[in-house]
């Protein structure tokens, strides 16, 4: 028996790309990246609610400010009311403001003096 031999062509194939390993980067690398990101968004969140909290303060103020200024003018007007309501309530100032108006006291009589006068003396004359 004769045997052949099967012979295979060996082909060298060459890689159409390089790659290239890298290296993973070092852990205090990867930390230190972190704490750096996490610093920055600490770092602005605080000075973003400074500057907001800052605002708010002044709005404050100047709310308080003006309410003052309010409680000023409230209190003047106050003032002056009261002292219109004394003159109304003065009991001269109220006969004064009846009689321009043409009021009369409960006990008073509508007919003037006169007119009692005469009436008064037609009645006496009659009972004498």
């Amino acid at each position: 028996m004769s045997a052949v031999p099967v012979t295979r062509e060996r082909v060298v194939s060459t890689p159409r790309y390089r790659v290239v390993t890298r290296r993973k980067p070092a852990v205090l690398s990867a930390v230190l990246v972190r704490c750096l990101a996490f610093s920055t968004i600490v770092g602005a969140v605080y000075a973003g609610s400074t500057l907001l909290g800052m605002v708010k303060m002044e709005q404050a103020r100047n709310a308080a400010r003006l309410a003052g200024i309010k409680s000023a003018a409230v209190s003047e007007r106050s003032r002056i009311l009261k002292v219109e309501v004394d003159g109304l309530k003065d009991f001269d100032a109220v006969g004064r403001w009846a009689a321009a108006n043409g009021f009369l006291a409960p006990g008073q009589s509508a007919l003037p003096k006169t007119a009692i006068a005469q009436v008064s003396e037609v009645g006496g004359a009659q009972t004498q």
